[in-house]
């Protein structure tokens, strides 16, 4: 990903004249996300899931002076060249399936309602810190507050190839640590597969819509927080009887964020799944 804007004087770095000053910041990031889950199936029509998530984003940041030039080893409060690791909020709840396998053999519904719990970390206000002169962090990858869960996958199985529509959201209630009040988050998407290869080989392709409030710190708006992306994401799925790995590419083709201050290549995606018997 990459993001640049320009410096209020608010955010000066302390210590610095203003020829000395960075007028723009710039930051290339690359960003990854492994999600470690669980689902077991309790009976046909209820089931438990656990999700672990850790975050890992690595950061080139550079800044530009007052007369556009590239500002070698700067030192500032607000950004580092890093690379930020850390626990995100647990996901826990229940699986529903309304569906009985008897009446339904080509439908598949699942429900699922849940919390996150807020074991990943929150920093404090980093606008309020920068314009103390402070050093911040803008990156963490908690949220300080427990959040409901609701989500709702629905496949259909048309000939050879599934169907799948899907939705979930993340809802986002009080402020938590720090008075930090979380982004909500609401995604879907609509697509399918189809195989390709002796029935274990088969090509997906799908639509998503991914769109997030702005976060705050009390009254506080965190800037350059809040987006909407349209993404299209296509992939390779292999599937044996116990086992399923996907290998998915995603495009946001459009970002919508205030300031128009981000921009996302093609994101890659490794899935892998298997299934034990108790």
């Amino acid at each position: 990903m990459h993001a640049e804007h320009d410096v209020d004087p608010s955010q000066f770095e302390p210590g610095l004249s203003d020829d000395q000053q960075a007028y723009e910041h710039i930051l290339d990031m690359v960003a990854g996300r492994f999600d470690l889950s669980f689902d077991y199936r309790v009976n046909s029509w209820l089931g438990a899931f656990l999700m672990v998530p850790i975050g890992v984003t690595t950061v080139d940041a550079s800044f530009k002076g007052v007369d556009g030039q590239f500002l070698d080893e700067f030192p500032s409060i607000h950004h580092r060249t890093e690379a930020v690791v850390g626990l995100a909020d647990l996901n826990v709840g229940l699986n529903f399936y309304p569906m009985p396998p008897a009446i339904a053999k080509n439908t598949d519904v699942e429900v699922g309602v849940g919390v996150t719990l807020p074991t990943g970390e929150v920093e404090p206000d980093p606008f309020v810190k920068g314009a103390q002169g402070l050093k911040h962090q803008h990156l963490f990858y908690g949220t300080g507050s427990v959040n409901p869960i609701l989500r709702l996958v629905v496949k259909q199985r048309l000939g050879k190839a599934w169907l799948v529509a899907w939705g979930q959201g993340v809802w986002s209630l009080y402020s938590g640590k720090h008075d930090y009040k979380a982004n909500t988050v609401v995604a879907g998407g609509f697509g399918g597969s189809y195989p390709i290869l002796a029935k274990r080989l088969s090509f997906t392709l799908q639509h998503e819509v991914f769109y997030e409030t702005a976060a705050r710190w009390g009254e506080n708006v965190a800037k350059n927080s809040g987006r909407t992306d349209l993404i299209v994401s296509a992939g390779l799925m292999w599937s044996q009887p116990k086992w399923v790995a996907l290998l998915g590419a995603k495009y946001p083709y459009k970002i919508i964020t205030s300031g128009d201050q981000l921009e996302a290549p093609v994101l890659l995606s490794v899935d892998f799944s298997y299934r034990f018997q108790l």
